[in-house]
């Protein structure tokens, strides 16, 4: 097997309080051979592709912090893959192409005296969910199962 890839980053404080980050990732994976337990089946060729491996993948992240508050968004890419799926020697056995996607986060916390934070926030915020579902195989989770989930909590800063 051989992987090679690319990554470009940026991370830049564009205005007083206000940082923006973004990076991209472009991957290239495979197998020399086709994998054996593939070979007599429709995706033998399509085995080469290392499973689970993103031919790219990015984040986004914009922070503004005015004073005690901190506003944050952050975005995730994922570009195509393959996905093994087979249950116990069972049919149906494939390899799936998956679509590209992107999941965004949002946060807000405010700090009081630098002690306390008091923060909620959102987790794929747009509800995306993996457009097929085998719960049997947790090697065919490849993108979020459910959508959003909400969340929010207090935490307390202890220095000594």
């Amino acid at each position: 097997a051989y992987v090679q890839g690319i990554e470009l980053s940026i991370l830049a404080n564009i205005a007083r309080n206000l940082n923006v980050g973004a990076d991209v990732t472009f991957n290239q994976g495979k197998y020399e051979n086709n994998r054996n337990d593939w070979e007599k089946t429709p995706y033998a060729e399509i085995s080469r592709n290392i499973s689970r491996f993103p031919a790219s993948t990015g984040n986004l992240k914009i922070e503004y912090t005015p004073a005690t508050w901190t506003f944050t968004l952050t975005g995730a890419y994922e570009g195509k893959m393959y996905i093994d799926y087979m249950k116990d020697d069972e049919e149906p056995i494939k390899i799936k192409e998956t679509s590209p996607f992107m999941t965004f986060n949002g946060r807000v916390s405010k700090s009081f005296n630098h002690i306390f934070n008091v923060y909620a926030g959102a987790n794929n915020i747009f509800g995306y969910i993996q457009d097929e579902k085998h719960l049997d195989n947790a090697a065919f989770i490849y993108a979020p199962l459910y959508g959003t989930l909400c969340y929010a909590g207090i935490s307390i800063n202890i220095s000594h």
